[in-house]
């Protein structure tokens, strides 16, 4: 038996010490700096040589299987011979609805399933080591970078700006995640059109904690501050909630407002330690608005934080309108996530896309995020580009939050799955339940079910849907800023 493995990274090397390097006749790769090399004894190939290699199987051992599997079934091979490798999740067997076949080809390379669970647990990481580690890192990266902010930067505008009136945003992404980007975007375009005769100042989240200082000596009475929204408030992006601890504690006296935000603590020792500790923060400042983004989050933080303005809004992003343009829609698009976050079986999306495919749909795939940075000039460009492939796609398949709110605002119909925690879920629930062509899909339902429900969506005509207006639920937020600024002259 003939093997071919699809990747040279870390999974792979894991791969290899299970097989033992047995039956394998070459690795493939798309780094084309890659080609041509020696890996393990063996010759790298690029994609388009595989033709050339007679072959029983290709087993994908890499993160990105959905791009590979799209790949390697449009270079013709055949799905039978295509065999993903997921390390950590081997041993979930909930939602293996047809993966019988997939699991005898494991047999047939002389592998028994025990052995693979067993190597599994050998390479499964331990969530709570690695948690507290996270919790090391962001702690270190935080105390570093208050280390090196003990230097102002003083410049020439500093007695100007004092003078102005401002809506200060801080905390804004210069990552490559869309979906924060649009928050950022759509922050910016709110705040200048309901209040354009403040001067508007954006602050990314890499440079807070290096212009407190700044910040304040250009601050006055008439100033509001606000926090990027998202879903970043609790422990799992940890540096963000630190740093906005630093922003609620630096500007006590100043009213701040955090735009809208999922909140979600792990239950974990250290989650009830750190909710606690934002807790004490949060409590000390009477000036601070926390807006939460859909219901279960307003719930929690009305619990929590009891002393502060606790109010619901929609995904600020929800406030955007893309213009429509009647152009050819075509074929499936997959936006898949990948971190984290996922909750969906991957076993389940490799069938799904087999299943798909057998069904000769055409299938794109595009994340929501994009490598390397994106700054504020870049922004408007790269939204721009996924809302086109959105806009573009008859029916969009994801679990990301931001796929979902993509498709609802360029009136795409879709069909969202849920991540691990409340975020899709009840943004759908509290916002989106009313639209037409957004399926939120609770639970896994077999492959086939998926596709008569794509169908079904596919029958609306995508030129006649319209985007749900969100403007009344944002008339509160808009008065509550009035009210700051009313109570500051």
């Amino acid at each position: 038996m003939n093997i071919l493995i699809f990747g040279t990274g870390k999974t792979s090397n894991k791969l290899i010490k299970l097989l033992k390097k047995r039956n394998i006749i070459a690795y493939v790769d798309n780094d084309s700096k890659k080609i041509g090399r020696i890996y393990e004894s063996k010759r790298i190939i690029s994609p388009n040589d595989i033709r050339n290699y007679k072959y029983d199987y290709i087993i994908i051992a890499s993160q990105y299987y959905i791009e590979i599997t799209l790949q390697l079934s449009s270079l013709g091979v055949n799905l039978e011979k295509i065999v993903p490798y997921f390390p950590n999740e081997l041993r979930n067997k909930k939602y293996m609805f047809n993966f019988e076949k997939l699991i005898t080809k494991w047999s047939k390379l002389k592998i028994c399933i025990d052995d693979l669970i067993g190597y599994t647990d050998h390479f499964m990481p331990k969530l709570g080591i690695n948690r507290l580690k996270s919790y090391g890192i962001a702690y270190t990266h935080f105390l570093i970078e208050i280390k090196k902010s003990k230097r102002i930067d003083i410049d020439d505008n500093i007695a100007k700006l004092k003078k102005e009136k401002k809506l200060l945003v801080l905390q804004t992404p210069n990552h490559g995640n869309l979906g924060d980007q649009a928050i950022a975007y759509a922050q910016e375009m709110y705040l200048k059109n309901n209040f354009d005769s403040f001067y508007y100042i954006e602050i990314p989240f890499c440079d807070v904690i290096r212009k407190i200082k700044y910040i304040k000596l250009i601050l006055n009475k008439r100033d509001i501050i606000f926090i990027h929204g998202g879903g970043n408030l609790g422990d799992i992006y940890f540096r963000e909630e630190l740093v906005r601890r630093l922003i609620i504690k630096s500007f006590h006296r100043n009213n701040i407002i955090s735009f809208p935000q999922t909140f979600f603590f792990s239950n974990s020792l250290i989650g009830k330690i750190e909710l606690l500790k934002s807790r004490i923060v949060y409590r000390r400042n009477q000036n601070l608005t926390i807006l939460a983004r859909e219901k279960k989050s307003y719930e929690l933080m009305k619990q929590q934080f009891t002393a502060n303005e606790i109010m619901l809004v929609p995904d600020i992003v929800l406030t955007l309108k893309i213009e429509k343009k009647n152009k050819y829609r075509s074929g499936i698009l997959m936006s898949l996530r990948n971190d984290s976050e996922q909750d969906i079986d991957r076993w389940y999306i490799f069938n799904l896309i087999r299943t798909l495919i057998n069904r000769n749909e055409k299938i794109t795939y595009a994340d929501t995020v994009v490598n390397g940075k994106v700054c504020r000039d870049d922004r408007v460009t790269k939204l721009k580009k996924i809302w086109s492939v959105f806009s573009s796609s008859e029916v969009v398949i994801t679990d990301r939050l931001h796929g979902m709110i993509f498709a609802a605002i360029t009136c795409t119909p879709c069909i969202a799955f849920n991540n691990n925690n409340h975020k899709i879920k009840y943004s759908y629930k509290s916002w989106l339940y009313k639209s037409p062509y957004i399926y939120f899909c609770d639970e896994l339902i077999p492959p086939l079910d998926i596709i008569n429900k794509v169908n079904s969506l596919r029958k609306l005509n995508a030129r006649k849907l319209n985007s749900l207006d969100f403007t009344n639920h944002f008339i509160p937020l808009t008065k509550r800023i009035e009210e700051i600024i009313s109570a500051k002259h």
